[in-house]
């Protein structure tokens, strides 16, 4: 007796109804809420991008966003693995109606649409402040985590390495240019040399937007870091009146010079302590090489103070802390449920699009988890799921 169970469809198998694509999804599957949400928005600015009077008809826009906002949400991020699932996966099938298109169009259409997209996400924002409640949106938080940049661990280069790599190449280059002149008779010769002697110089920096940090999951690496950043308080308490620091021991740290930082070019000025002889804490504020303490106060420190003194009432706290379970689990679904840890762009202005994409996927997918919780919601969104 055979035990292993038997395939209810075999492959060679002919069938006296053929199913279609729409039997092949179930009734009650998120893309087919998402086929429908998206079919409630306003695409006129997508529109108009193209042309319309040469080539093959283009696939609609809804399509190639849905399909980049969709594959966010269940991992298919690339270009590459968006064009395979389009062809492959049933549920981008049903969503596409069996049309495909190439990663390089996947590719072109992710950067093309800057405006277009953050109209779009502030549609599904303006939807979902219509079908929240109140509560859920009187209290706006702001968090910032790191993701990796698309560039190599390895791949940052110092100004000083530069300078050197540059000045090397330039003699290389002036070494050869000197070679192919003695040669100029023999231009054969001279095509031959730079077709297969001479190899294109190469600076290994993938994307020089980026930063490099430590990552949480070791080493160091590229990365950007959208962060808000908030100064915790300081034991030297600043005399607005006086334009004077206090140290703890009392003593008072007047005005020494004032500048502006390289790397920001944000002004500041510098307090300095008249010395620390004596003083218990020296040992504690002061740098070895240092003969005095110096604390530096920059043109936006006021609005700092003035946001530690809210945050220290009793007010500020309670929404403080709010904002760890608020906002945490956001990153916490971006990076484990999306899978994003890393940027497929390059650039500052192309990871901002990014970022987009990303936003408006995670706002989509809210939207559509309160529309299968309340599908008889306020009207303004698609609330059928046929």
């Amino acid at each position: 007796m055979n035990q292993w169970a038997k395939a209810p469809a075999p492959r060679h198998q002919l069938v006296l109804i053929a199913q279609t694509l729409d039997d092949l999804v179930a009734a009650d599957h998120p893309v087919r809420l998402l086929d429908d949400s998206l079919g409630e928005l306003d695409w006129r600015g997508w529109e108009g991008r193209y042309d319309g009077h040469r080539g093959q008809p283009p696939v609609h826009p809804r399509l190639v966003a849905g399909a980049i906002l969709y594959g966010l949400m269940k991992r298919v991020r690339s270009s590459r693995d968006l064009e395979e699932a389009t062809r492959e996966r049933l549920d981008f099938k049903w969503l596409w109606g069996g049309r495909t298109i190439d990663h390089s169009t996947f590719a072109g259409f992710r950067t093309r649409f800057e405006k277009e997209l953050k109209d779009l996400n502030k549609q599904v924002a303006r939807a979902m402040v219509n079908r929240a409640e109140a509560a859920a949106i009187v209290e706006p938080i702001l968090d910032g985590t790191r993701i990796r940049a698309n560039s190599d661990r390895s791949g940052a280069r110092s100004a000083a390495s530069l300078e050197k790599l540059i000045a090397a190449c330039a003699e290389e280059l002036n070494a050869k240019l000197e070679s192919l002149g003695r040669k100029d008779a023999q231009r054969d010769e001279v095509r031959r040399e730079r077709g297969e002697t001479s190899t294109p110089v190469r600076v290994p920096v993938s994307d020089p937007d980026s930063t490099i940090l430590p990552n949480k999951e070791g080493g160091f690496a590229p990365n950007y870091t959208p962060t808000a950043v908030v100064e915790s308080r300081s034991a030297f308490l600043y005399d607005a009146q006086a334009d004077r620091y206090d140290c703890p021991m009392g003593k008072p740290l007047l005005y020494e010079k004032q500048g502006h930082y390289h790397r920001t070019g944000v002004a500041y000025r510098a307090y300095a302590c008249p010395g620390k002889e004596g003083c218990p804490l020296a040992g504690q504020c002061v740098k070895a090489d240092a003969g005095h303490p110096t604390v530096s106060r920059d043109q936006y420190q006021d609005v700092r103070d003035r946001v530690a003194r809210r945050m220290a009432g009793e007010t500020g706290r309670a929404i403080y802390r709010k904002r760890a379970p608020a906002i945490e689990g956001v990153f916490g679904l971006v990076k484990q449920s999306f899978g994003i840890r890393q940027f497929l762009l390059r650039g500052l202005e192309k990871v901002r699009t990014e970022c987009n994409w990303i936003c408006g996927a995670y706002n989509l997918r809210k939207m559509l988890r309160l529309l299968q919780a309340n599908p008889a919601g306020p009207s303004g969104w698609a609330g059928s799921t046929t």
